[in-house]
């Protein structure tokens, strides 16, 4: 089983994330990669590193061995990412 994984930002006061997606192309075997709601992430965007905040996934079965996850995502805080780094 393999997921592709696609971000969508959604931008502060927005009611429904950008339609593109990050730069890169995200491939996995192992579901534990899959971040959960609340999790932060950091990914190329725009080009550059860019820190966010899980707020929705949706699972999408494209064929027997391959799921497509779409993962809408906020720009974390300065405040938040420092938080947890201090965890």
């Amino acid at each position: 089983m393999q997921y592709s994984i696609q971000y969508q930002i959604m931008e502060s006061g927005d009611s429904r994330p950008q339609d593109c997606s990050q730069d890169d192309v995200f491939l996995f075997d192992n579901p534990a990669w899959l971040p959960s709601v609340g999790d932060s992430v950091s990914m190329k965007y725009d080009e550059r590193i860019r820190a966010f905040i899980v707020l929705s996934r949706h699972f999408s079965i494209s064929s027997p061995k391959l799921y497509l996850v779409n993962i809408v995502v906020r720009e974390a805080t300065i405040d938040e990412i420092c938080k947890r780094i201090e965890e």
